[in-house]
């Protein structure tokens, strides 16, 4: 939604260089480096704790642990 927005007004989105290479790919968009170093970028899963064992719940995070590194390459 992001990418969308910036295309269709006059907006800025800070995102990743990998993933804004992608949306630039789909959206006319330009990908600019910051002007500044930004640090490492942090990123956690959270849920309730009655959930830490649910086969379900396991699964999804797995899947979306696995997608998330094979998205930073």
């Amino acid at each position: 939604m992001a990418a969308r927005a910036v295309a269709e007004a006059d907006l800025i989105c800070t995102a990743s260089r990998h993933v804004g290479q992608r949306l630039a790919a789909l959206f006319p968009i330009q990908v600019q480096p910051l002007p500044f170093e930004a640090g490492k970028l942090v990123t956690r899963m959270l849920w309730h704790e009655r959930l830490q064992k649910d086969p379900s719940h396991v699964w999804m995070r797995n899947l979306v642990e696995k997608t998330y590194r094979q998205a930073l390459g």
